[in-house]
């Protein structure tokens, strides 16, 4: 299977990288002794139930057809 490189919109990279921080966050501090409190168990449902969605906009964002660049005619201004 061939690689490709992808790109994805900068916001969407930024709500991916705080919720797995998020989860990191809770996973550091049960690893560490921590307890399983009610807001925890809250947060990391709601944190999986968001990377989900943010899996599903991925696709949308790869399966939409890229940018074409557009050239302003300069006798009109029309973009063409």
């Amino acid at each position: 299977m061939d690689k490709k490189t992808v790109a994805i919109s900068t916001d969407l990279l930024n709500r991916i990288e705080y919720l797995v921080g998020l989860l990191n966050g809770y996973e550091t501090h049960l690893v560490n002794g921590g307890s399983l409190t009610p807001e925890i168990e809250r947060n990391s449902d709601w944190a999986r139930s968001q990377l989900t969605d943010c899996a599903i906009d991925i696709f949308e964002e790869i399966s939409l057809p890229p940018i074409q660049p557009q050239n302003i005619h300069k006798v009109s201004g029309k973009i063409h």
